[in-house]
Protein backbone atom coordinates (compact mmCIF):
# COMPACT_ATOMS: atom_id res chain seq x y z
CA UNK A 1 0.00 0.00 0.00
CA UNK A 2 1.31 3.28 -1.26
CA UNK A 3 2.01 6.15 1.29
CA UNK A 4 0.65 9.28 0.97
CA UNK A 5 2.83 12.25 0.67
CA UNK A 6 0.79 14.20 3.12
CA UNK A 7 -1.45 14.05 5.94
CA UNK A 8 -3.22 16.96 4.01
CA UNK A 9 -3.66 14.47 0.82
CA UNK A 10 -4.88 11.42 3.31
CA UNK A 11 -7.37 13.80 4.58
CA UNK A 12 -8.49 15.14 1.39
CA UNK A 13 -8.63 11.76 -0.04
CA UNK A 14 -10.77 10.29 2.93
CA UNK A 15 -13.15 13.51 2.77
CA UNK A 16 -13.50 12.66 -1.07
CA UNK A 17 -15.31 9.49 -0.26
CA UNK A 18 -17.02 10.65 2.99
CA UNK A 19 -18.76 13.19 -0.13
CA UNK A 20 -19.41 10.50 -2.55
CA UNK A 21 -20.96 8.50 -0.10
CA UNK A 22 -23.15 10.97 0.98
CA UNK A 23 -24.43 11.67 -2.02
CA UNK A 24 -24.87 7.98 -2.68
CA UNK A 25 -27.12 8.03 0.57
CA UNK A 26 -29.18 11.12 -0.14
CA UNK A 27 -30.03 9.66 -3.52
CA UNK A 28 -31.02 6.36 -1.57
CA UNK A 29 -32.89 8.52 0.74
CA UNK A 30 -34.85 10.32 -1.99
CA UNK A 31 -35.97 6.68 -4.26
CA UNK A 32 -37.24 5.74 -0.29
CA UNK A 33 -39.02 8.94 -0.09
CA UNK A 34 -40.77 8.47 -3.45
CA UNK A 35 -41.56 5.10 -2.58
CA UNK A 36 -42.85 5.85 0.47
CA UNK A 37 -45.45 8.98 -1.34
CA UNK A 38 -46.24 6.86 -3.60
CA UNK A 39 -47.04 3.74 -1.01
CA UNK A 40 -49.45 6.58 0.47
CA UNK A 41 -50.97 8.07 -2.25
CA UNK A 42 -51.86 4.71 -3.93
CA UNK A 43 -52.20 1.83 -1.27
CA UNK A 44 -53.40 -0.41 -3.57
CA UNK A 45 -49.97 -0.72 -5.07
CA UNK A 46 -48.82 -2.16 -2.22
CA UNK A 47 -50.52 -5.51 -3.07
CA UNK A 48 -49.83 -5.42 -6.80
CA UNK A 49 -46.38 -4.95 -6.34
CA UNK A 50 -45.43 -7.28 -3.77
CA UNK A 51 -47.56 -9.91 -4.54
CA UNK A 52 -45.65 -13.16 -4.52
CA UNK A 53 -47.48 -15.02 -7.28
CA UNK A 54 -45.85 -12.38 -9.31
CA UNK A 55 -42.84 -11.77 -11.18
CA UNK A 56 -42.37 -9.04 -12.58
CA UNK A 57 -46.02 -9.00 -14.40
CA UNK A 58 -44.94 -12.09 -16.08
CA UNK A 59 -47.08 -15.60 -15.64
CA UNK A 60 -44.23 -18.69 -14.45
CA UNK A 61 -44.15 -21.91 -16.15
CA UNK A 62 -45.62 -24.80 -14.15
CA UNK A 63 -42.98 -27.58 -13.83
CA UNK A 64 -44.13 -30.80 -12.85
CA UNK A 65 -42.58 -34.03 -11.64
CA UNK A 66 -40.14 -35.11 -14.50
CA UNK A 67 -38.53 -31.20 -14.67
CA UNK A 68 -40.71 -30.47 -17.77
CA UNK A 69 -42.10 -26.63 -17.73
CA UNK A 70 -45.70 -26.13 -19.02
CA UNK A 71 -47.35 -22.48 -19.60
CA UNK A 72 -46.38 -20.04 -22.15
CA UNK A 73 -44.80 -17.38 -20.07
CA UNK A 74 -47.18 -14.57 -21.51
CA UNK A 75 -47.40 -11.56 -20.19
CA UNK A 76 -50.34 -9.21 -19.47
CA UNK A 77 -53.35 -10.14 -17.61
CA UNK A 78 -55.09 -13.50 -17.22
CA UNK A 79 -58.47 -14.00 -18.24
CA UNK A 80 -60.77 -12.93 -14.75
CA UNK A 81 -58.20 -10.95 -13.05
CA UNK A 82 -58.93 -7.64 -11.88
CA UNK A 83 -56.82 -4.97 -11.06
CA UNK A 84 -56.52 -3.44 -7.87
CA UNK A 85 -58.52 -0.01 -8.67
CA UNK A 86 -61.57 -2.54 -9.63
CA UNK A 87 -60.78 -4.95 -7.16
CA UNK A 88 -61.53 -1.86 -4.17
CA UNK A 89 -64.49 -0.92 -6.31
CA UNK A 90 -65.97 -4.23 -6.35
CA UNK A 91 -65.60 -4.36 -2.39
CA UNK A 92 -67.20 -1.15 -2.03
CA UNK A 93 -70.01 -2.01 -4.27
CA UNK A 94 -70.84 -5.42 -2.16
CA UNK A 95 -70.61 -2.86 1.58
CA UNK A 96 -72.66 0.31 0.19
CA UNK A 97 -74.87 -1.49 -2.44
CA UNK A 98 -75.58 -5.22 -1.77
CA UNK A 99 -78.76 -5.30 -3.90
CA UNK A 100 -76.71 -3.30 -6.90
CA UNK A 101 -74.93 -0.22 -8.20
CA UNK A 102 -75.65 1.53 -10.44
CA UNK A 103 -73.07 3.39 -13.21
CA UNK A 104 -72.86 6.35 -11.83
CA UNK A 105 -72.33 5.23 -8.17
CA UNK A 106 -69.76 3.11 -9.25
CA UNK A 107 -68.00 5.62 -11.00
CA UNK A 108 -68.29 7.92 -8.39
CA UNK A 109 -66.09 4.77 -6.60
CA UNK A 110 -63.47 5.08 -8.93
CA UNK A 111 -62.68 8.29 -7.92
CA UNK A 112 -61.75 7.55 -4.33
CA UNK A 113 -60.30 3.80 -5.46
CA UNK A 114 -57.76 5.09 -7.84
CA UNK A 115 -59.36 5.63 -11.26
CA UNK A 116 -60.27 9.52 -11.00
CA UNK A 117 -61.12 9.80 -14.87
CA UNK A 118 -63.65 7.10 -14.39
CA UNK A 119 -66.68 7.66 -16.51
CA UNK A 120 -70.30 6.42 -15.76
CA UNK A 121 -70.23 4.74 -19.48
CA UNK A 122 -66.82 2.81 -19.04
CA UNK A 123 -67.77 1.82 -15.32
CA UNK A 124 -71.01 0.10 -17.23
CA UNK A 125 -68.63 -1.66 -19.97
CA UNK A 126 -66.33 -3.41 -17.15
CA UNK A 127 -69.73 -3.91 -15.82
CA UNK A 128 -70.51 -5.75 -18.80
CA UNK A 129 -67.14 -7.55 -18.99
CA UNK A 130 -67.97 -8.91 -15.62
CA UNK A 131 -71.47 -10.52 -16.44
CA UNK A 132 -69.95 -13.42 -18.03
CA UNK A 133 -67.20 -14.11 -15.31
CA UNK A 134 -70.13 -14.17 -12.90
CA UNK A 135 -68.64 -11.13 -11.02
CA UNK A 136 -71.42 -9.18 -11.03
CA UNK A 137 -75.13 -9.77 -12.03
CA UNK A 138 -77.45 -7.31 -13.63
CA UNK A 139 -80.08 -6.26 -10.68
CA UNK A 140 -83.02 -4.06 -11.30
CA UNK A 141 -82.75 -1.35 -14.05
CA UNK A 142 -79.16 -0.53 -14.71
CA UNK A 143 -77.97 -2.02 -11.59
CA UNK A 144 -75.06 -4.46 -11.31
CA UNK A 145 -74.43 -6.43 -8.14
CA UNK A 146 -71.45 -8.04 -6.48
CA UNK A 147 -71.86 -12.07 -6.80
CA UNK A 148 -70.49 -14.45 -4.14
CA UNK A 149 -68.33 -15.84 -6.64
CA UNK A 150 -66.43 -12.73 -6.86
CA UNK A 151 -66.61 -11.82 -3.13
CA UNK A 152 -64.62 -15.17 -2.88
CA UNK A 153 -62.06 -15.00 -5.96
CA UNK A 154 -61.06 -11.55 -4.53
CA UNK A 155 -61.56 -11.90 -0.65
CA UNK A 156 -64.48 -9.66 -0.76
CA UNK A 157 -66.94 -9.36 2.25
CA UNK A 158 -69.71 -11.69 2.22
Amino acid sequence: MERPATLREEIDARQRQQDARRQEFEAKQAELDALETTARLCPWLLDAISSPDRSNGRQQPVVDQAGTASGNGVRGRQRGDVSPPWRAILERMKLSYPTGASPDQIAAMGQECGLPGLRPNKARKRMEAYLPLGYVVPSGQDLFQVTQTAAERFGLPS
